[in-house]
């Protein structure tokens, strides 16, 4: 597929999510395979309104960040974006636990910047995130990635009904 294929198709399938199709239905309608690369968890104080739309008490929420991956047979992987995404209490404990901390990778830049390639990315997201081999880059990579990190907390902390960090 061409780039400029796969530009316009992208194109399609983001009209859609704009359309409120879930990010990950209208890949998967397009023939795409998702994966998330996680680069961080932590708590959000939620507003009143979306502790209403939650219908619950609590005052925390867990939320993940992540780069949204999406992969097409015999095409190199794309980001279709950084998300966040706040789960209700009653769905997911709003606690970081060792399961969220282990599932938190650098930032693909970081990853490039140690010399990963996004279908390396793919490819060990895929086989249940396992970097052992190389812990030791993945570790500085995974701190030269809390700079973009701390971007993205900021740019969700302006948002309406969110306070950030909570520590």
């Amino acid at each position: 597929m061409s780039q400029e294929l796969k530009n316009i198709e992208v194109n399609e399938i983001n009209s859609e999510i704009q359309k409120s199709v879930p990010i990950g239905k209208a890949f998967r309608d397009h023939g795409f395979k998702i994966r998330k690369n996680v680069i961080d968890v932590f708590l959000v104080k939620i507003s009143p309104q979306l502790k209403t739309a939650f219908r619950t008490n609590s005052d925390f929420a867990k939320s993940r960040l992540s780069e949204f991956y999406a992969k097409k047979e015999n095409i190199e992987p794309i980001i279709y974006g950084t998300v966040v995404e706040i789960y209700s209490p009653d769905f997911r404990e709003p606690v970081i636990n060792d399961t969220d901390v282990a599932q938190i990778n650098p930032s693909t830049s970081a990853f490039n910047n140690i010399g990963i390639s996004i279908n390396e990315i793919w490819e060990r997201l895929g086989k249940d995130n396992d970097w052992d081999d190389i812990s030791e880059i993945f570790n500085q990579a995974k701190h030269d990635s809390l700079s973009s990190v701390e971007f993205f907390k900021k740019k969700i902390k302006n948002l309406q009904g969110l306070e950030l960090p909570v520590e």
